[in-house]
């Protein structure tokens, strides 16, 4: 009996051996495995934070990218509303402009206004005009003749001395006629302007003719000289000063043949919106 014992311990130990380290290796296996799914817990949460953290730097790149195409787009318009100002201001016209200087019965001619007069070379020897228009002149005369056209000045600057000539003639002509005089006062200032009133004293109104037709009535209008005039005078700075229809703005009758220099951008302007020169000064004040 006391043999058999003795057999059984031996097998026990090992048992037991075998039993402890089986659960050795088990413990240690449970710790491994923790720690392999702390590691990839752990790259699992980096990489969400670090996708996360990406995506809100897109989200702020995008969002700056954005500002900062809208800003482009603010000062890109903002460029273009420039850009259009500029443009209209193409219209932005100064009133107190030379060439857009308004001499009328409501407007005489300053006392300090200064002359800037030149000469000009016509088929009816030379002739005064303010300097400043001369090249424009010149080059309308030359590109009408080109058309065949052959323009006559009769009439740029007159001394105020002539001025008050030609007005006391036509108020003579009506008192003859029997009108009282201040009838033929009123009468005559319609068809010419009163001294001191007269664009021709300040030398940027000329009376233009042809060749063909001198005559300084309607009836140039209907030349070719004056279809010519009607036409193009604007591309050369000049309007027609007492166009038909504006009587009672101008205060003086139809006259085809009178030219006024204004600049070629006013001429433009107040041709196409079909204006003379008392409603221009008008709108250009506003």
């Amino acid at each position: 009996m006391k043999k058999k014992s003795k057999d059984k311990k031996p097998a026990q130990k090992k048992w037991i051996l075998l039993l402890a380290a089986a659960l050795f290796f088990i413990c240690n296996s449970s710790v491994m495995w923790a720690k392999v799914q702390e590691h990839f817990f752990e790259n699992s949460i980096n990489d969400t934070l670090s996708a996360t953290v990406m995506s809100s730097q897109a989200v702020i790149t995008d969002s700056a990218t954005a500002k900062t195409d809208e800003k482009a787009v603010e000062k890109t318009d903002e460029g273009a509303d420039a850009i259009g100002d500029d443009a209209s201001d193409e219209k932005a016209f100064r009133s107190d402009d030379w060439r857009l200087v308004l001499v009328n019965k409501q407007h005489p001619i300053p006392d300090d206004y200064e002359l800037k007069l030149g000469s000009i070379k016509t088929s009816r020897g030379s002739m005064k005009c303010d300097r400043r228009i001369i090249a424009d002149l010149e080059k309308m005369i030359e590109d009408a003749r080109k058309d065949g056209i052959n323009l006559v000045i009769c009439s740029p600057y007159r001394p105020s001395t002539r001025q008050k000539y030609l007005f006391n003639k036509k108020v003579k002509v009506y008192v003859k006629s029997g009108n009282s005089y201040m009838d033929s006062y009123y009468l005559s200032a319609q068809a010419v302007n009163i001294p001191g009133s007269s664009e021709h004293e300040i030398g940027l109104a000329l009376d233009i003719v042809s060749d063909r037709y001198s005559g300084l009535n309607e009836g140039f209008a209907d030349t070719d000289a004056g279809k010519w005039l009607a036409k193009h005078c604007m591309e050369y700075g000049f309007v027609l000063r007492y166009p038909k229809g504006k009587e009672s703005i101008t205060g003086i009758e139809y006259e085809p043949w009178h030219f006024r220099y204004v600049g070629k951008e006013a001429a433009e302007y107040m041709s196409s919106e079909n204006i003379c020169l008392e409603e221009f000064k008008e709108q250009i004040r506003e």
